[in-house]
């Protein structure tokens, strides 16, 4: 082999080696965010069933608590699921 196409090689091989990085990152980004999303979903459904209240109204409540105690949304939700800061009812 010419030092030519050795260096070709070794440049088609870190191209997809980065690749190949990228995406496993990206495929990690999503599946985080997959699963912030069933904890939240999860929570709804607790909220939902508890007080009685709508997909929506479930899900703002998540959201005014997270905003009130400056939390992220879906650490409030965990939060729910875990029976800590089961969200009062509302009159």
């Amino acid at each position: 082999m010419d030092p030519e196409s050795v260096q070709g090689a070794i440049e088609v091989a870190i191209r997809r080696y980065r690749e190949a990085r990228r995406l496993t990152e990206k495929v990690e980004q999503l599946e985080s965010a997959l699963e912030r999303r069933a904890v939240i979903e999860r929570a709804k459904g607790v909220l939902m069933e508890r007080h009685s209240v709508s997909d929506r109204e479930a899900f703002e409540r998540l959201r005014d608590h997270a905003r009130a105690s400056n939390r992220r949304v879906v650490d409030v939700a965990q939060s729910v699921l875990d029976g800590h800061a089961l969200l009062p009812k509302q009159p």
